[in-house]
């Protein structure tokens, strides 16, 4: 069962950037919001309030009986509804409810909201669900490109390391068909035995893509993407390495890459940026006297075999065009209009969704600094164009908690 605001849905940007942590409460007023029922006939409403990045968006739940999720897979961390994958104007969330009122028994439950289509509508996936599976590999997709009908993947990769084998298998739920079933993917024949080693590393994802017509890329910052065709008859499995760069060699057992890698795929390019530190790749609680860095950008076709090394610039190269910079931040512009990032803690880029040459980088003024800021540099003219506020007391290691979705494309 199913049911959808009657307001038309209205978003500036396709793209947002979104906290996958979902709030609980009501988002009041708001048109993105779509109702349906729980496995158990409970009401549920999801709602989402969408704000232009840089600044964050927000998903929100509401219902007398949520209970905090305790996320699969990870039994002792207990956390609020969240948003697992989101891509094509879907987003996939798991809510778990606590059977508090005596009468329903506790059960979780995945629910598909669809933004597009004029009103938002918002759907349970019938289970059973897969019991074997990794949850940072799950997504979900459109059947194909402009279709209402959506696929949900959920991959188990265990068996990966017996040396035996060389395929996934994904358990797909397809609403056209209203039914699951698995499917194998095999490693590609040409794949050298070096990838291959690399794609049983790689099921470690970091995030997962949707790179258009059925294609998913699961992103291991350290090794590279895995993509793979997964509607098709026959999916194959694929390796893309990263842009060889010896600097972080050195710390590959020491350090999270997040802070200074991103690595995305879309409208048929693959992008990737590197944050190269002056002073090394740690983030110290006492800050240094140069904190600044040199980002380069690779991209390559999806369908090519070479990354074209498109960019490189420094943070002394970034004027700031966004008044708004110089009210929050008025120190850490210098006479010039140039960005002092020598003085200012910043990492974790992300790059846009949007063919607008932008990658969002997060900032704060010290380590430990309960306050953080989202910037937005274009990396074509070298301007910070925008930046806006976020929480940062959990943002120690400077890994964003937020990612990018084009969710409402």
């Amino acid at each position: 069962m199913a049911s959808s605001s009657t307001v038309p849905l209205r978003v500036r940007s396709p793209e947002i950037l979104l906290h996958p942590t979902c709030c609980i409460g009501d988002c009041h007023q708001n048109p993105n919001s779509a109702r349906t029922e729980s496995s158990q006939g409970l009401s549920l409403e999801v709602s989402f309030q969408i704000s232009d990045p840089p600044a964050l968006s927000h998903c929100f739940v509401r219902c007398h009986d949520l209970a905090k999720v305790t996320r699969k897979n990870s039994p002792s961390a207990e956390e609020e509804p969240f948003i697992v994958a989101a891509s094509g104007g879907l987003a996939l969330l798991d809510i778990t409810f606590s059977g508090d009122d005596g009468i329903h028994p506790p059960c979780s439950d995945y629910f598909v909201y669809r933004a597009g289509g004029g009103s938002p509508s918002l759907h349970l996936l019938p289970g059973p669900y897969p019991t074997r599976y990794k949850l940072n590999m799950v997504t979900v997709l459109p059947v194909c490109d402009g279709s209402d009908d959506y696929a949900v993947v959920f991959p188990d990769v265990e068996y990966l390391m017996h040396e035996d084998r060389n395929n996934y298998t994904l358990h797909i739920y397809r609403s056209d068909t209203r039914a699951w079933s698995a499917q194998v993917a095999c490693i590609a024949e040409e794949e050298t035995e070096d990838a291959r080693n690399k794609l049983v590393a790689a099921h470690v994802a970091t995030s997962v893509v949707y790179a258009g017509s059925g294609l998913i890329g699961w992103i291991h910052l350290w090794m590279g993407a895995v993509k793979c065709n997964v509607l098709d008859t026959n999916p194959t499995i694929r390796f893309v390495p990263v842009p060889l760069n010896e600097f972080y060699l050195d710390y590959i057992a020491e350090i999270n890459i997040q802070p200074f890698r991103h690595m995305t795929i879309y409208n048929g390019v693959i992008k990737f940026i590197e944050l190269k530190y002056h002073r090394g790749p740690a983030f110290n609680v006492k800050r240094r006297d140069d904190e600044a860095w040199m980002a380069t950008i690779w991209t390559r076709p999806i369908s090519s075999d070479v990354w074209n090394e498109g960019l490189t610039f420094d943070t002394s190269d970034i004027v700031v065009t966004d008044p708004g910079f110089w009210h929050l931040l008025p120190e850490m512009v210098n006479e010039k209009n140039k960005l002092k990032l020598d003085k200012l803690m910043s990492g974790g880029p992300t790059l846009s969704l949007n063919d607008d040459h932008t990658v969002y980088i997060l900032a704060k003024m010290s380590l430990f600094d309960p306050s953080a800021f989202v910037l937005a540099l274009n990396t074509r003219s070298l301007m910070l164009e925008s930046c806006a506020p976020c929480r940062g007391e959990n943002i120690l290691g400077f890994e964003p908690d937020y990612v990018p979705f084009a969710l409402f494309s």
